[in-house]
């Protein structure tokens, strides 16, 4: 009843509608605005279901990302997924995935925002991605091709390192048998008994976010 004239519609349910304003003024006279036409959009739902919250790859790996996306009033236009602010890719129809190569490493936190024909839209809570450098190993003892007199006790050293982390573990096989493991430098053990025979050995060095790698 006074200027501003304004006036708040709450709640109004999904669907179209022509809008108008009429005035009266002291004396009983009234004039009606022209329309102005609206919409009223449900906003569509949207899940990023990979990968999981907390994810840890190798760094330079193509990653799956995909998300599940509805519109209650609608269809779907695109999903968009980014990392923090960039944008990675997208897709217009279902199911919604984009193969995200050669991630880089660091820590990445993903989202999908899904936009509908009207251009609603609705983003997901973030989730973490750990792209892991893998630890480098190399097996310095003992020398290929090493001759042992039976029964034997033979001294198995490597050397370990992690660009992006710590070394958390290294271990020591005879093919697919485990022979002893360090997880402190420096890497080494003695394999006590060992029978007569012809041994491949392997270190495997495993880092502080679980990526392993094995030597030669």
């Amino acid at each position: 009843a006074t200027t501003p004239y304004r006036w708040s519609a709450a709640d109004l349910p999904a669907g179209n509608y022509v809008l108008t304003a009429r005035a009266t003024d002291n004396r009983g006279a009234v004039s009606v605005s022209n329309g102005v036409a609206i919409t009223v959009d449900v906003v569509p739902t949207i899940a990023l279901t990979a990968p999981d919250d907390g994810t840890i790859v190798a760094a330079g790996a193509d990653v799956l990302l995909q998300a599940t996306a509805a519109d209650p009033d609608g269809t779907i236009a695109r999903v968009e997924f980014f990392d923090g602010t960039v944008k990675l890719g997208e897709a217009s129809v279902a199911p919604y995935r984009f193969f995200w190569p050669a991630v880089p490493a660091g820590v990445h936190a993903l989202t999908a925002i899904a936009t509908d024909n009207l251009g609603g839209s609705a983003a997901t809570a973030p989730i973490t991605v750990t792209a892991d450098r893998p630890p480098g190993v190399a097996l310095t003892a003992p020398l290929n091709l090493a001759k042992f007199t039976a029964p034997a006790s033979i001294a198995l050293a490597a050397s370990a390192s992690d660009s992006d982390g710590t070394v958390a573990l290294v271990e020591f096989f005879s093919g697919t048998t485990k022979v002893g493991e360090v997880t402190a430098a420096p890497y080494q053990f003695t394999w006590s008994g060992v029978g007569a025979g012809t041994y491949a050995l392997t270190a495997v060095a495993t880092d502080d976010l679980g990526l392993a790698t094995t030597s030669a």
